[in-house]
């Protein structure tokens, strides 16, 4: 087995899966801050914002042939998810206590990103350089769809926990917007 090889296996069944779970233990985290109670659905959309971002680069990745195109759209979609990111703990910070145990999470969910990113890199080297008209290989900008050469149960099981997590954030924002339409009621009907 080859290095690429040994870093592809490496990113699809430990980076990936650690990504996934440190989000769902992220939405804990939010859970158990009530932040339907101070930061509302604002936080929930900057979520859905940031995992939209991270979910596009995931999923170019998993269903085109990487190469200079994709790795540009996952460089970009890393850039615009660094600042949301930004945004998300200055917002964050501002309207609620964020404990310990979920900075350690964003730890987590900060580098994941860049970390995932970095084996793309290494593992397709030469269309990364290609983008920038160095090394030898001309960039390809074609979006190919290929096949994942991954079982079926790891692809659908990603899938799942991929929608999952979607579907937790969009749960979250739905508390969110249940909390922020009761105080209303309260407020007026009082």
């Amino acid at each position: 087995m080859g290095t690429a090889e040994i870093a592809k296996d490496y990113l699809l069944y430990f980076i990936l899966p650690l990504w996934l779970a440190a989000g769902i233990c992220d939405w804990f985290c939010h859970r158990h801050a009530r932040i339907e109670t101070n930061a509302g659905p604002k936080e929930s959309l900057i979520h859905l914002l940031m995992m939209g971002e991270a979910g596009i680069a995931v999923l170019v990745g998993i269903f085109f042939t990487v190469n200079s195109a994709v790795i540009l759209l996952m460089l970009v979609a890393w850039a615009l998810h660094e600042a949301t990111t930004m945004w998300d703990l200055i917002y964050a910070n501002a309207a609620r206590e964020v404990n310990a145990i979920e900075q350690r999470v964003h730890d987590f969910l900060g580098v994941m990103p860049l970390l995932a990113l970095s084996f793309i890199l290494v593992i397709h080297w030469t269309q990364f350089l290609a983008i920038f008209c160095l090394g030898d290989a001309p960039a390809d900008w074609s979006l190919t769809p290929r096949s994942l050469d991954v079982s079926a149960v790891y692809f659908w099981g990603l899938m799942l926990v991929m929608g999952l997590n979607f579907l937790l954030y969009l749960e979250e924002l739905l508390r969110g917007l249940r909390y922020r339409s009761s105080r209303r009621l309260y407020t007026t009907g009082s």
